[in-house]
């Protein structure tokens, strides 16, 4: 409970820190992040740090706030999609998986440890 208590404790730092000082806010973010990676379990760590890259990648696409929220929306929209099409057809969607999985391979980059 001791590390929600911290995430919590964290995300309030957030809160309104984007408008006085965006850089901060980053580094912050950043930091909360890798710590909630951190507690994964050591063999999903590379699949949330990817996903995390999509996240980022997206994101960086937009250079003011409301264009990231509308991005973070849609990326929301796209996984209750996925989510839909697996309550609706489980088997296709399991196979499908397993064909991309069995084609791919994910390749660790070292975790950037900057400090700002």
């Amino acid at each position: 409970m001791a590390a929600n208590e911290e995430i919590l404790r964290r995300l309030g730092e957030l809160d309104g820190l984007y408008a006085k000082d965006p850089e901060r806010f980053e580094v912050l973010a950043r930091e909360l992040i890798e710590s909630v990676i951190a507690d994964f379990p050591p063999e999903d760590q590379p699949r949330a740090r990817g996903l995390q890259f999509v996240v980022d990648s997206r994101l960086a696409l937009h250079s003011n706030p409301l264009g990231r929220m509308v991005e973070m929306m849609d990326m929301l929209w796209e996984s209750v999609d996925r989510l839909v099409a697996a309550l609706n057809d489980p088997w296709s969607v399991c196979e499908e998986r397993q064909q991309c999985r069995s084609q791919s391979r994910i390749i660790p980059f070292p975790v950037s440890r900057q400090k700002h």
